[in-house]
Order: structure tokens, then sequence, then C-alpha cells
């Protein structure tokens, strides 16, 4: 609904052969909708070769309705600067949230 906010979470799985370390592999947001208040994000742990690792970040549904696809695209960044990890998020649109109904007193 419109206005809301929510983690986004994709479980991502090294099948390289390089340890992904904390210090100089990070997340970043790579274009399409932006729904988010940040645009990188570290990584939350050091991911050995066949590893997994959570990667969160916050979601801000827009405060207005839209019937338009909403795609946000992210990536992981190596210790070159390289993008070598695409996912992404959609949400196909946005509705206003419900407003509370006014009750009598008895």
């Amino acid at each position: 609904m419109t206005g809301w906010n929510y983690d986004m979470v994709w479980t991502i799985r090294n099948v390289g052969v390089a340890t992904w370390n904390t210090n100089e592999y990070y997340i970043k947001w790579l274009g399409g909708s932006d729904l988010g208040p940040n645009h990188t994000y570290p990584l939350a742990k050091n991911v050995a070769p066949y590893k997994t690792v959570e990667i969160a970040v916050d979601i801000q549904i827009p405060t207005n309705p839209i019937s338009d696809l909403q795609v946000t695209r992210w990536g992981i960044i190596n210790d070159n600067g390289d993008v070598f990890c695409k996912f992404f998020h959609a949400i196909p649109s946005t509705y206003p949230a419900p407003t509370k109904t006014p009750t009598a007193k008895p």
C-alpha cells in the first residue's frame, strides 16, 4: 500500500572462487525505480565460495497510487568496482492505504 516501508531480502550464493569480504564488496542501487532512502549497503558478512548471504535493502512505497510497474535494480560491487551480480525487486502497482472507519460511542 502507498507509503509503506519494508525490508526486501534476497538470499545470494557465492558461486565463484573469491571470498566476498565486507571491506571491499558492497551492495549498490543500479537504477530503475528509486524506492529506497539508501543507495548503498555493506555486505552483512564475509561470504566464502559456495556460501550464502542475506541482502536486505529498505523499500519505501511511493505515497501516491501508481498503476505502472515499479522495478528497482541492485547489484554487488566487487573489489575492482565492477558489478558482478544483479538482482531486482518489482512492485506491480500501489493503492491507497485503508483509512480507519470511525465507530460510534455507546
